[in-house]
């Protein structure tokens, strides 16, 4: 837990620090994104994620962002499921109302968002499936590189209240986009 609280305050001086310019208000965006996501349920590997986000700025101050994404949770051997559960994936989209406080890069975000989880179990042709509504919070700053292009790092935290998966998580990434 102090590993992710560290990292968390190292990206959010990073955040705070850094400057650039801001992006255009009435600009859509797209980007690509990968990072590592920390799972909370016992018996799941915290692993990579990667997917695809869209969105755009409907005033200097106020945005939105669709993001759709992937993450294995293959088990891992140390843990409650070894020898249980196989082959596991989390398919996640997010919607999220995003605020930059003052007009500048930094974003204070949240929203909701739908999650399926699907865990192929050991010796058997059965897999358990859990689809559940999800919310999200988080932060993220955008480093515009050139005029269209940026970086964006971002964390965010996923409550998942699912039957068979039911975990508060965390997902730090790092996005690639650009300005349309």
């Amino acid at each position: 837990m102090s590993k992710k609280l560290f990292l968390l305050g190292i990206a959010l001086m990073m955040m705070v620090v850094a400057g650039s310019a801001p992006a255009v208000a009435g600009t859509p965006n797209f980007e690509l994104f990968g990072g590592y996501y920390y799972s909370n349920q016992d018996g799941i590997d915290n692993d990579y994620t990667y997917g695809l986000r869209f969105g755009g700025r409907v005033t200097e101050m106020w945005g939105w962002q669709v993001s759709g994404s992937v993450f294995d949770l293959n088990n891992d051997g140390n843990r409650t499921f070894d020898g249980f559960a196989g082959d596991a994936k989390a398919y996640l989209i997010d919607t999220s109302l995003q605020w930059f406080p003052g007009g500048g890069n930094f974003a204070v975000f949240g929203g909701i968002g739908f999650g399926s989880v699907d865990i192929d179990l050991v010796g058997t042709t059965q897999d358990l499936s859990d689809d559940a509504l999800t919310f999200n919070v988080g932060v993220s700053y955008i480093f515009q590189v050139g005029e269209n292009f940026y970086i964006r790092p971002d964390i965010r935290l996923r409550d998942f209240n699912g039957d068979v998966y039911d975990s508060l998580d965390t997902e730090a990434s790092v996005g690639f986009g650009w300005n349309f």
